[in-house]
């Protein structure tokens, strides 16, 4: 996870939701090389919440490798403290995505449901921690959420990127001007 918030860029994370941006962006330009890519970026309030959910991805990815490698009998303590920074990073992760891609995809309620279970299963695990007799219920009830929504994001990068290039290979309009 760490890896992929590292290699996963704003654009694609605001093309995956936001299908023929770019596209609509580009034919607002005035290219006058056509071999020249118009340099067409998320800006404002759209790069500022993928800049947060990239930085939440990368937090969940270290704090879900610290879970790994510091076992819980080792010290008990440090494991509990990472658990619950991993479900906020988790719960804030999904609902970083739904504010991104909120009134763009339908997928957008499914981050919101998640969020909630993701919520209530960290609320429970906090709550309950020593009196349940199911270790892991809670964490599991965190955990499968939050990998059912990068299931999610896979996907609408998949297709945003598949829709982008199908876009470009279309021929372009003749420019009036030429």
């Amino acid at each position: 996870m760490f890896v992929t918030s590292c290699l996963i860029t704003s654009a694609v994370l605001w093309v995956a939701a936001h299908p023929g941006d770019l596209f609509d962006e580009y034919k607002k330009w005035p290219v006058k090389v056509p071999w020249n890519p118009v340099p067409v970026k998320p800006g404002g309030f759209a790069r500022t919440m993928s800049i947060i959910s990239r930085s939440l991805l990368a937090a969940t990815g270290l704090a879900l490798a610290t879970i790994g490698l510091i076992p819980e009998d080792f010290i008990p303590d440090l494991h509990r403290n990472v658990v619950v920074v991993r479900g906020f990073g988790m719960c804030l992760w999904l609902a970083s995505m739904g504010v991104l891609w909120f009134k763009r995809t339908y997928w957008v309620i499914a981050f919101i449901l998640f969020t909630v279970i993701a919520g209530a299963g960290g609320i429970a695990m906090l709550t309950t921690s020593e009196s349940i007799q199911i270790r892991g219920l809670f964490e599991r009830a965190m955990i499968y959420p939050f990998i059912i929504g990068l299931a999610i994001v896979g996907f609408m990068i998949a297709v945003g990127a598949h829709n982008e290039r199908n876009r470009r290979m279309r021929p372009r309009p003749k420019r009036p001007w030429r």
